[in-house]
């Protein structure tokens, strides 16, 4: 194609500055709170994307692809990544071993070629749940897309004039190709539109986003990404930037470009252990097509990550690590042997939905948050989860009934479960089935498998197991304690005649309304009282001393240290 004057004019600003001044920062509308720009660079979407240095400068910046694997700009050089809020307090940095960058990239030009590099990690993260790679076909032009890094600031008016340091992110359109601007194709490109002046703007609509912003200086190797279906994307890398107006600060009416992930699909491949993410709404991990790339399901050498969708094991499965995070849902149903898995957030990890008995996670578990849900097919201790390694606990314990179970049918019963025992255990649950575990012996839960009220429960953790014992209340016994008495009473006479009642607050036939019949139920039971088995008091080490030093030489612990 004949390049046309706008177009070689671009060439020439390319090739002149963007190859010896790196690309980085965020530059942001005049007239929005940087305050807001900081909070899109805290969103959890995006903490995959960190800082790139080269000794103690930084110079760029880079995405995690798989605990061990970060992506960055080909034309970046660095010998660390760090992530953080602040560039100048991070709360991990490790040391870079192997680079590989693209062979196709354009030494004279990072504009005509991909500006993708690899880099492998001396020591794997594993807080951060790695990025997503976008691997369709679909036409990426005309999607809103968010960018993260911690470069230069300044506004659409000023340029970006201040320093580098703090994480923030921006809004920007997808707006061409490259190609079309005499590039190439394997970049894309966006314009910084002036909210203040339509003309001011080179493709697209003129109308800015929100939370539009430009790349500026250091912005080199941050991550672009788009959400579709639920599920967030790296689609691009920071590249390059060109103005029209004589001044290459990226304020308003420059562009910018950014290295189009789907065109660097191969190379990255081929050089970096990237994380197999889950790709199917429901489906048995076993299944090659149920990830999305390579062809095959995980192994000991690659990382699992389930994010969305049902991933059920229903045979005996590895991975090197796993994470459940978001909507993922992890049904483990036979043994998974992997270094350690992670359940963040809102994740899922679901034990003996199909399968009774006891089912090993071979490895460490660390929960962050999310939901650690145990099917009960039985009585006695014939479901749970083993984990052969350490388990560090926190978020919700579910409880759910399978195959088998009745649970406590009679007024009185109480019923033990085991649901977890490990070789060491730190922290505990802090809910049980979304009832926050406040302190009390034993936590009113609702309904019991027959969905009659009136059901409590107690979680026990000690050094090395998770115990769960049931208690279906007498008739009258409405704060649990295993005893009607005067306590029960003053609870019903603190409700008495109010409607949308339950058994925790003196409605004891289910009725919807604490009222006379409630009072009969308790004057019936009166004094009359059951043997509750007292929870002895919890032993959960802190993370500390020798379970600390274990955890942490797995790599489980972020290792912090503070940039001088």
């Amino acid at each position: 194609m004949k390049l046309t004057q706008q177009s070689v004019c671009l060439l020439a600003i390319l090739a002149s500055s963007l190859i010896s001044n790196h690309v980085a920062g965020v530059v942001i509308r005049d007239d929005v709170p940087d305050s807001e720009y900081i909070a899109l660079g805290a969103d959890p979407r995006y903490e995959a994307t960190g800082a790139w240095f080269s000794g103690a400068s930084h110079e760029c910046n880079a995405t995690v692809l798989g605990p061990s694997w970060i992506l960055t700009a080909g034309h970046c050089g660095g010998s660390s990544f760090g992530l953080g809020e602040d560039i100048n307090n991070l709360t991990v940095e490790v040391d870079l071993t192997t680079q590989v960058r693209n062979p196709d990239f354009n030494t004279a030009n990072a504009a005509l070629g991909p500006d993708t590099r690899v880099a492998e990690l001396a020591t794997p993260i594993l807080d951060v749940t790695p990025a997503r790679l976008w691997r369709f076909t679909i036409d990426e032009r005309g999607q809103d897309a968010v960018f993260v890094s911690y470069g230069n600031f300044g506004t659409g008016a000023t340029g970006d004039n201040q320093p580098r340091g703090l994480r923030r992110g921006a809004q920007n359109t997808i707006d061409r190709y490259g190609g079309q601007i005499g590039a190439t194709r394997d970049s894309f490109v966006f314009d910084f539109d002036n909210p203040n002046d339509p003309s001011d703007n080179r493709y697209g609509s003129s109308t800015p986003l929100p939370l539009e912003g430009a790349t500026g200086n250091r912005d080199s190797g941050g991550g672009w990404y788009v959400d579709v279906g639920g599920v967030t994307y790296l689609i691009g890398v920071t590249s390059y930037r060109a103005e029209f107006d004589g001044s290459n600060n990226s304020d308003y009416g420059d562009i910018g470009g950014a290295s189009r992930v789907s065109q660097s699909l191969d190379f990255i491949d081929a050089s970096a252990n990237v994380a197999l993410h889950w790709n199917q709404a429901n489906g048995d991990w076993a299944s090659n097509s149920a990830w999305d790339f390579v062809g095959a399901a995980p192994d000991a050498s690659r990382t699992a990550v389930v994010g969305s969708g049902i991933a059920n094991i229903a045979s005996a499965a590895n991975a090197e690590y796993t994470f459940v995070d978001w909507a993922g849902r992890l049904e483990l149903n036979a043994q998974l042997t992997t270094d350690h898995l992670l359940l963040k957030r809102t994740g899922v990890l679901a034990v003996g939905t199909d399968a009774a008995g006891q089912h090993t996670l071979d490895g460490n578990l660390r929960q962050t948050e999310g939901n650690l849900v145990v099917t009960l097919h039985g009585s006695g201790n014939n479901s749970g989860l083993v984990v052969t390694g350490l388990a560090q606990l926190d978020g919700n314990l579910g409880i759910e009934y399978g195959s088998g179970y009745s649970g406590p049918a009679n007024r009185g019963d109480i019923e033990s479960h085991e649901v977890l025992s490990a070789a060491g255990i730190i922290g505990e649950f802090d809910s049980i089935d979304g009832v926050t575990l406040d302190g009390n012996d034993y936590e009113y839960v609702g309904e019991n498998a027959n969905g009659d009220d009136g059901l409590f429960r107690t979680v026990v953790s000690t050094a090395s197991s998770v115990t769960v014992t049931t208690y279906f209340a007498l008739e009258g016994d409405a704060n649990g304690d295993g005893s009607v008495d005067a306590s029960d009473f003053n609870i019903w006479n603190s409700n008495s005649f109010q409607s949308g009642t339950d058994w925790s607050t003196g409605d004891f036939n289910g009725d919807g309304v604490t009222d006379a019949s409630d009072f009969n139920l308790w004057n019936n039971n009166s004094f009359t009282s059951v043997n509750l088995p007292a929870p002895p008091a919890n032993i959960v080490p802190e993370p500390g001393g020798a379970l600390l030093m274990i955890f942490g030489s797995a790599g489980l612990l972020l290792q912090l240290r503070r940039r001088r």
